[in-house]
């Protein structure tokens, strides 16, 4: 076994993700013995992908060995260890054996890192045990702004079990909207990215009761929607993205949105905004989308028609009037609106006109 090569470990981990066939409680032994080698291999994929295939045939035995790789003086070796244990998290014998045998604690200490990568993959593992122990941790290092792993703790809450029940729901939530005042821009962007996990999650499994608190909670403290006028275009670009999932939205918020699809000085903002609109169903801003089409920039006039295209029908005589006269463009005559002649053709067909 110790003499084959990576290659033969990286087809076997493959072999077994893919087929995972019955083994005997020796082979499996043997296999876990095999993959505990591969997760040390100099070749990160080799190593990843061996720590996921652990999930399958890992048993109690295997901690000690894997609590004394977690303090190897290679990082990709304690992200491989880590990756297997959170693997392993998704097993329940194995998980409580995990919080027995106190690596948990082990876990949380690599939070402290000098290495971002582990540190985000502790955060990871950590979240995958879920839990009072997992939440508190987390929750305690998001709010200790000085320490290492304060946005790898935002990143990693959106990832704990049950967290749309109420019981973690609301401390979550609250962790992150105070995280969401501070004033750095990878912390903001990080923060908004979380909550809108939370809520894509509540529209995922149809959580109405959670959606409504999140979004409720969101708007009642303010900081998304203030954030909509932050100097920062990627800040200003996740708080739209978080808006668009937000159960209800005040009236006020359409005006903000239309002025940024209007006059936001960052293409990519008007864009998301054109984007935004079309996903969320909102025939309200279909004049505002209809002007959008005169847009400087190309990328969003494109995603302005294809908001129209989920908004509008055939019946919508003026969009359908607008698009006919674009898909006649064309580059010959010197048309401005020639790049947007494919879509406007794509949506005319869709509309069986």
């Amino acid at each position: 076994v110790s003499g084959r090569s990576s290659r033969k470990y990286f087809q076997g981990a493959l072999f077994w993700n893919e087929h995972k066939p019955q083994l005997s409680p020796f082979q499996q032994q043997q296999l876990s013995d095999v993959l505990l080698e591969a997760i040390q291999d100099q070749n990160a994929e080799i190593a990843l992908h061996a720590a996921q295939a652990l999930r399958n045939v890992a048993s109690p035995s295997i901690l000690s060995s894997l609590c004394i790789l977690l303090d190897s003086p290679r990082a990709e070796v304690q992200v491989a260890v880590l990756t297997a244990l959170e693997e392993i998290a998704g097993r329940k014998a194995l998980r409580h054996a995990i919080s027995h045998a106190g690596l948990t604690g082990h876990i949380a200490s690599l939070l402290r890192s000098s290495i971002p990568e582990v540190r985000r993959q502790a955060g990871y593992t950590l979240a995958a045990f879920g839990g009072e122990y997992a939440a508190a941790v987390l929750g305690t290092t998001l709010l200790d702004r000085e320490h290492p792993a304060h946005v790898e703790a935002i990143e990693a809450l959106r990832l704990l079990p049950g967290v749309l029940q109420n019981s973690i729901r609301t401390k979550v939530v609250r962790w992150l909207l105070s995280a969401l005042q501070q004033v750095e821009e990878e912390v903001q962007v990080t923060t908004l990215d979380s909550l809108g996990c939370l809520l894509w999650q509540a529209h995922l499994h149809t959580r109405k009761d959670a959606l409504r608190a999140i979004s409720n909670e969101i708007l009642e403290e303010g900081t998304a929607l203030e954030l909509l006028r932050s100097s920062r275009p990627w800040v200003r670009q996740r708080a739209v993205e978080l808006v668009g999932m937000l159960d209800r939205q005040p009236c006020t918020l359409h005006s903000q949105l239309l002025n940024l699809l209007h006059f936001d000085s960052d293409s990519g903002v008007r864009a998301c905004v054109a984007y935004i609109l079309g996903q969320t169903a909102a025939r309200w801003a279909i004049p505002a989308l209809l002007e959008a089409l005169l847009d400087t920039d190309k990328h969003v006039a494109e995603t302005a028609l294809n908001a129209l295209g989920s908004l509008a029908c055939r019946d919508d005589a003026i969009v359908v009037y607008v698009v006919k006269e674009l898909a006649a463009c064309d580059s010959t005559n010197g048309s401005e609106f020639h790049h947007l002649a494919p879509t406007a053709r794509r949506l005319l067909k869709r509309w069986r006109l």
